[in-house]
């Protein structure tokens, strides 16, 4: 179900938020929770628990006098101060701590041994999760990749029921974020049809990496739709992989939609927003204040655009608006202009 909603999900509409809601969260803490400091009363086994600000909702494990109060997950994330907490509908208080006596991460649940990241998924949680599974798919097919090939996916990788603790209050570079794509090869970058994952600050910050590493790779997948029928993934690479011709190449990033290009080549990624307070601040501080340099978050914008442009060239010739892409827009973007403006790029 929609955690917002509360209506059924179809299931090429399910996506990450769907997944973790409804499927990672009550799995991932296989001993329930304790809800510390509601209202002192008798609770009884079985009785409803609901959390209306996150969309938790669980059932009494024990019976209890309160005030506190274990709880077995079937939906969602409890989280302290994070709203009223009712039991069959009565408001029994803000939780002051939630316990979570076991927090897996859903990688955890399936198996305890190591597995090392080769590719960084960067992507928005509102992508649905089979044209997510299309764009990986398309990508391992592109490169090779063995069925023991690594992807490193942050709904999957991360406690859902401990996030705070991994992540919350530590320097960027102390994330599990950084720390992962220092160990992988290269991001693929899963775009939706909106774009939406260019205005989320994790994703830029993530962007912002890759694109200031010397060596990271970044692999580049949709999944194009056309009047609610879903495509074949189509994937961008930034230069020919080892088998291709250049014919080859083109033919495969041909049908990259026109309007994912036009959104990439007016990127700022210091612009995207948050969910999480303070994250932004954090992020924000790395961007401008990196010990690399003054300078590389607007050379790593200018290096995101041209790789765009560069990409849709040999469309934009075919269609003829190679000086002026964006034909709704007049004049706002030139292929030229774009690449030319990335100081970096030494050859085409």
């Amino acid at each position: 179900v929609n955690r917002r909603t509360k209506a059924s999900v179809k299931p090429y509409e399910v996506d990450m938020y769907a997944v973790v809601y409804n499927c990672i969260s009550p799995d991932t803490a296989p001993q329930g929770v304790v809800l510390r400091g509601l209202k002192d009363g008798l609770y009884q086994e079985g009785q409803q628990v609901e959390q209306e600000r996150t969309g938790a909702l669980g059932v009494v494990k024990h019976m209890s006098e309160g005030p506190d109060v274990e709880v077995d997950i079937l939906r969602g994330s409890f989280r302290a101060q994070a709203g009223v907490v009712t039991v069959d509908k009565v408001d029994c208080g803000n939780p002051d701590d939630v316990d979570v006596p076991i927090s897996l991460s859903y990688k955890e649940l399936l198996g305890s041994g190591p597995c090392q990241p080769q590719w960084y998924c960067t992507h928005w949680w509102g992508e649905p999760v089979l044209g997510f599974i299309s764009c990986v798919t398309e990508q391992a097919k592109h490169r090779g990749l063995g069925e023991k090939t690594g992807y490193w996916i942050c709904g999957y990788a991360l406690r859902q029921h401990s996030t705070d603790d991994e992540m919350g209050l530590c320097e960027v570079v102390e994330s599990p974020f950084y720390r992962a794509m220092n160990l992988a090869t290269g991001i693929l970058l899963v775009i939706d049809q909106k774009a939406t994952v260019f205005t989320r600050i994790w994703c830029d910050f993530e962007l912002f990496v890759n694109l200031t590493s010397n060596n990271a790779l970044l692999d580049i997948a949709t999944v194009p739709t056309k009047k609610n029928a879903r495509h074949q993934a189509r994937l961008l690479t930034g230069s020919r992989l080892p088998y291709e011709s250049p014919s080859a190449q083109r033919k495969r990033e041909r049908h990259f939609p026109l309007e994912l290009f036009m959104a990439a080549m007016r990127v700022e990624l210091q612009n995207g927003e948050v969910s999480r307070e303070g994250d932004k601040e954090k992020i924000l501080k790395f961007l401008w204040g990196d010990s690399r340099g003054n300078g590389q978050l607007e050379k790593a914008n200018r290096r995101l655009r041209s790789l765009f442009a560069k990409a849709a060239w040999p469309e934009a010739l075919r269609c003829g608006i190679v000086e002026d892409f964006d034909r709704c827009n007049p004049g706002t973007i030139s292929l030229p202009a774009v690449l030319g403006a990335d100081e970096q790029r030494t050859q085409l």
